[in-house]
Order: structure tokens, then sequence, then C-alpha cells
């Protein structure tokens, strides 16, 4: 912890410590076998590899991503009901061919569509399931692009619920991306798109039956099986390429992966390699081995003592930041690479910090640094109250006051008006003194000179007798 300076707080807030990388992202090149590539973190929707992510392509089965998403939003807003028996009628094939596992006037719950729906059993479920939700085909691919629109997945259009190749219809690998990020947020997605095998219930044609999906990146027993992958939706077709969408969580790190445009090789035993699932699998091992969240500053640190004055018992504080600051890093950055900017709001004001200060108070600011590049920042507050000593600070104020010209002005004048008052008394005491001495000696001759004249008198009166 750092003690500090009042002048050397203004050049620490300023200063940035030498340049480390100028990236937190500086992994191992990642080189993706396919056309089109992105790999995504989903809580910080950080793009970890992409190759030509905004190049626009069919979305074939992909499409099934955002029904099964639709379908579970609507579901979460009340306006479908998954328990709902569903009747599915001829119009649910319009456009299709016959298929299999689904049969006009077939009646099944709503969750069991959305699984055929999704899993590819039957492209007329993603049909049935769709006018269910919005009374028709055509309101739920328009609430699908609505939905596209939302999350600014700008270069994507939807014209059908089950991708069946249409001109019309495109997407890119990042709009796949952020589609996936959304949907890993909805729990009946990630329940229906993280299975790989499951049993219907039996209908008013069918026995109970078993289920599974395309998705062998979630199957135990397929050599494509990933252990860390939570959801996935593979497509291709030979002309257009193999694509997979999927999400995998490993410790406390989530990833996205999109895989476009890759192809089916044949290995010398002649067997098939799917390279949308192996190319898969190496992305987010890849992803996994290169990238961490790491806390390089946590609210419990103890960052600077800055001097209070007045306070009781404490002359100063201590400071700590309100937030930590998690990233997401590349793992051959070091913790010591960062730099740090501190900012203590009174001293870069030029003020003294006073107390009272309450735990908590928000004093600062600290920024962290990766090179020049600011990765976050957080308040500094402090860690404990700091008292107000109220002797010292009347006491302080005293002399404060006293120190300052203006009262010493004020006294000068008071004095000397105190003075010229006091003279002022004194001579008009002394004038009035005067004035009744005077008085009183006239008063005294006026008595003196009637007592002389009366004797006079008495003689007078004597003589003629």
């Amino acid at each position: 912890m750092k003690k500090v300076s009042l002048l050397v707080l203004p050049l620490l807030a300023l200063m940035l410590l030498p340049p480390a990388r100028q990236s937190a992202h500086a992994a191992a090149p990642h080189d993706a076998q396919a056309q089109a590539v992105v790999l995504l973190e989903v809580n910080s929707g950080e793009i970890l590899y992409e190759k030509n992510m905004r190049e626009r392509r069919s979305p074939d089965n992909l499409v099934k991503v955002m029904t099964l998403l639709t379908a579970a939003r609507a579901c979460e807003e009340g306006r479908a009901e998954l328990n709902d028996v569903v009747t599915v009628d001829e119009s649910a094939w319009e456009g299709l061919g016959e298929g299999r596992g689904l049969v006009p006037g077939e009646q099944l719950r709503l969750i069991d569509l959305l699984y055929m729906a999704y899993f590819g059993i039957n492209d007329a479920a993603c049909n049935a399931a769709a006018e269910e939700v919005a009374g028709g085909v055509g309101e739920f691919v328009e609430m699908m692009n609505a939905e596209a629109r939302r999350l600014g997945c700008v270069d994507t259009k939807f014209t059908n619920t089950h991708g069946k190749i249409d001109p019309e219809q495109y997407t890119t690998a990042w709009d796949l991306a952020v589609m996936m990020q959304e949907a890993c947020r909805h729990s009946l997605f990630i329940q229906i798109a993280g299975t790989f095998k499951t049993t219907l219930p039996g209908t008013n044609y069918s026995d109970s039956r078993g289920i599974s999906s395309p998705n062998y990146i979630l199957s135990e027993t397929s050599k494509y099986y990933y252990m860390y992958a939570a959801a996935a939706r593979t497509s291709g077709t030979y002309e257009n390429g193999y694509g997979l969408t999927a999400s995998a969580r490993r410790d406390d790190l989530s990833l996205v992966g999109v895989v476009l445009g890759a192809v089916a090789i044949t290995l010398e035993d002649e067997s098939t390699e799917m390279q949308n699932l192996t190319e898969g699998k190496k992305l987010f091992e890849w992803g996994f081995g290169n990238f961490s969240w790491r806390n390089v500053l946590t609210s419990s640190e103890l960052i600077a003592d800055v001097p209070v004055k007045y306070g009781d018992g404490a002359d100063d504080v201590v400071l700590r930041p309100a937030e930590s600051i998690r990233l997401l890093l590349d793992n051959d950055v070091d913790d010591g690479d960062f730099t740090r900017s501190i900012t203590v709001y009174a001293v870069r004001d030029g003020e003294p910090l006073i107390a009272p200060i309450e735990r908590g108070a928000v004093l600062g600011e600290i920024s962290v640094y990766l090179g020049e590049k600011k990765y976050g920042e957080s308040r500094l507050v402090a860690n404990t109250a700091v008292e107000l000593q109220r002797i010292k600070y009347i006491e302080d104020q005293i002399k404060r006051a006293l120190g300052s010209r203006w009262v010493k002005l004020s006294i000068f004048i008071v004095l000397v008006l105190f003075a010229v008052y006091a003279a002022l008394v004194i001579r008009y005491n002394r004038i009035r003194r005067a004035r009744l001495r005077r008085i009183k000696e006239a008063k005294q001759r006026i008595i003196d000179e009637r007592k002389g004249g009366s004797k006079s008198s008495d003689y007078d009166r004597g003589a003629f007798k």
C-alpha cells in the first residue's frame, strides 16, 4: 500500500509506467480450416478469433437456432405453453418432402415438437411449432427476423423456419455467434440444444420413441465428443460446406464458436472426418488454452494512505477500490504488465482532505492500463471512517481567523474606533465636570451674595432705632 504524498499525488494521477503489451489478446494465432469462423466470449462479448465473420452465407440448418430461440422466448412471455397438445396440420409440409417421424393429424406436446424441430427429425415440426406459437409460419418468420434485428444481426434475413436453401435467406458467422450468445441465456434452449438423445412420449399415431440429434459434439460415444460443450447445432451440404454453432464452458470461461464452410474429408482408413466438428473442438481448445478471467484489481485491496486534517485519533485514511476490475486476458499477459493511475479528488483540486470522513465515501478513482490502453477504472473509497477532532478544529479555525488580514484590519479599526470613543468620552466628562464646577461655583456665589446682603439690611435697620 502506498503512502500518498500531497505533492506526489498529482503527478501520480497522470503517470503511466513503462508500456507493456499493446493488447490483452496476443495469443498464438489459430488457423481454422473453414471459410468463416468466429470465437466469442459469452459474458464480455469479446471476439477472441475471427475469419471472414461478416461474410454472408446460407445458414442451412443453423436457422433452427433462431427457430428454437424465438419459440423459447414466446413461451417465457406466456404466448405459448410447452405442455399444450398440438395437432399437426397438413400445411406444415408445404414446400417440404414427406420426411419421417411425423404425420398430418398427429398430436403431441409443443415441447416434443421443439425437440423434433431442433433435432431435424422432420422439418415439418418447425412449421407446426411456428403455427402453434404465432398462428402461422409467415408470422413466426417475422418474429425470427424481429429477434435478429433486436440482437443487432444486420446481416441476417430469414425466409423459413427450418433452413431449406433459399437464395433470399442469409446470415454470417458473427450474427450466428450473437444468436447463440443470446440463446444460451434461456434455459429451454439449453435444455433442448444441449441434449443429444431423448425419448418422446407416445402420440395418437406413435408409441414412445427415442430420437437423437446430428450434434455429435454432444455425444459421449462419438469421436467428435467435446466434454465442455453445452449446446450445439450442425448443418451442411456438400455444395455449401458444413457448419457448426456451439457453446462451451470450462471453469468460469464461456465461449461460443461458429464454423461455416468446412469440408468433409476422407482419411487413410477411408473413414470420413467432418471438419466442422473437428475444427469446432480445436477452436474451443484454443480459446480455453489461451484465455482466462483474472482480477487485476480487487475491492479488498488497500491502495493508498492519504493524510487527513483534524482526524480524531487518525492522521490519514486508507483508500480501496469500490469495485473489482476483472478482465478476460491472454494467458501470456503477466499481472505485472499492468500499471495504475491514482487520483484523489481533494489533492487534484489543491485542497486538504478534512475530517469527518464517512466509511465508503468516494474520494478518488483508480484506472488500470496495459501499455497506453485503459482497461478499467474504479472509484476509490474510504476503507474506514475518520471522526472530527472538534477542539483541534475550533482552535485552528480561531488561529486562522486571527491570522487573517481582514480580521486584523477589522480589529485595528475597532480598536481605533474604541480609542476615539474613549477619548470623546473622556473629553465629554472633563467638559461636563468643568461645567458642573462652574455651575456649582456660580450657585455658591449667589448664596454668598444673598447672605452678605441680609447682614447689611439688619445693620441699617438698627441704626435708625
